[in-house]
């Protein structure tokens, strides 16, 4: 993560996730937009914004959001196109760059597959003599490992993806 200027921020690659960064304003909590492609004739940029429930509206938007939070609904995320709009060249902005959403990916995947605790390098299966069988990551796998047991590697780290051994 970083924090970049409208300018250094237009000249990013497609798929940059950004938010809004204000000095003395609280710290952005994660990023609100997908950054599309510059406009390179006037100080504007196409983005997408990742914060609000698709809606055909305005109005709809609105009504939605209420409903989220007075009623618990739910609804797609709106990944409508838009331009950002605001014209200000001093805006800054807190960037993502692709090691950081490739490892966000990674965590948030590895839990959905119900991995069990997270390890950014690897996972092992620890097998005692007397049947039991423990999980642990490449940091704890020597202190958890007797001489007598069985260690294999499950699954490693490829880039942005886990991948069974």
């Amino acid at each position: 993560m970083k924090i970049v200027s409208k300018a250094e921020l237009r000249k990013m690659p497609p798929g940059t996730l950004y938010a809004e960064y204000v000095e003395g304003r609280a710290w952005p909590q994660g990023p609100t937009d997908i950054f599309l492609r510059d406009i390179d004739y006037i100080s504007d940029f196409n983005c997408t914004g990742i914060g609000s429930p698709e809606a055909s509206g305005t109005v709809e938007m609105f009504d939605r959001e209420l409903e989220m939070d007075e009623h618990g609904a739910e609804y797609p995320v709106d990944l409508c196109p838009g331009r950002e709009g605001l014209y200000d060249d001093s805006l800054r902005y807190l960037v993502w760059d692709e090691a950081d959403v490739a490892a966000i990916v990674s965590l948030s995947a590895w839990f959905h597959a119900k991995q069990g605790q997270w390890n950014a390098t690897g996972r092992y299966r620890i097998r005692r003599p007397d049947g039991a069988c423990y999980e642990a990551d490449a940091e704890d796998v020597h202190e958890i490992a007797r001489p007598d047991d069985a260690v294999e590697r499950m699954y490693e780290q490829h880039q942005a993806e886990w991948r069974q051994v």
